[in-house]
């Protein structure tokens, strides 16, 4: 846990193990977020001078596509008709 502050982040975090939780401790609540294992990116963006951020499970970095292996960070292909399913828990809660 830290403070947020003005860190001027826009990062993708590979080997995310699919938790985070993030306290609003002025406002006495808490959000809690589970993703599922295809979920191994977290992309977390803070822009300067603005009064919010954003945290968000992905499957993939940022322009994989363009990488000479993009299955290796994590890019899945889907044959014609194919699927590919995952969930994220977003969960609040009070705190005292």
């Amino acid at each position: 846990m830290r403070e947020l502050g003005e860190p001027r982040l826009d990062n993708c975090f590979t080997d995310w193990d699919g938790t985070a939780r993030i306290a609003y401790v002025q406002e006495r609540i808490a959000l809690s977020i589970e993703a599922d294992p295809l979920f191994g990116h977290l992309v977390v963006y803070v822009p300067t001078g603005r009064d919010f951020f954003a945290v968000e499970p992905v499957s993939h970095m940022n322009d994989a596509i363009s990488r000479p292996d993009p299955a290796c960070y994590g890019l899945k292909v889907l044959q014609p008709g194919g699927r590919l399913t995952a969930q994220v828990r977003f969960g609040v809660e009070a705190l005292s």
